[in-house]
């Protein structure tokens, strides 16, 4: 079972030594049918905000990659209908690529997904394919 617990920006920075690599944390535009192939953006992790704010994640970058997912890769999303954002629960691929082109249109999704943050954390093999993608928080 997924994570019970909603990452944030937060948690990377508050961990100690930091679990963080900028291509570990993508904003996704799409993953394509065909060829598994994710359109995706690197994001920077700002722990110390000089506006005094939450750490975030900033995607100024410009796309990087390219990414690919496998198939099978285990998805895990934040539950919409959990009000304190506490909750993961599990997804394919296929569910995602649904919820992010549905997203990209404005279309509404069907729980518990939803249209929140589009800030994953991927999880690679040693060939370079991402195996994981679990959706955070943005502080």
């Amino acid at each position: 079972m997924a994570d019970t617990k909603v990452r944030s920006a937060l948690d990377f920075c508050s961990a100690v030594p930091l679990p963080y690599q900028p291509r570990d944390v993508l904003t996704i535009a799409g993953i394509e049918p065909t060829d598994d192939r994710l359109g995706a953006t690197q994001n920077d992790l700002v722990c110390h905000n000089p506006d005094g704010d939450q750490p975030y994640f900033d995607n100024t970058k410009g796309t990087i990659g390219p990414y690919y997912v496998s198939p099978q890769a285990a998805v895990t999303l934040i539950d919409s209908t959990d009000a304190s954002r506490s909750r993961m629960v599990p997804a394919t691929v296929d569910e995602l690529r649904v919820v992010l082109d549905k997203c990209k249109q404005h279309y509404p999704v069907a729980p518990p997904f939803s249209c929140g943050p589009n800030f994953y954390h991927v999880d690679y093999n040693s060939a370079g394919l991402i195996i994981r993608i679990t959706q955070l928080w943005q502080s």
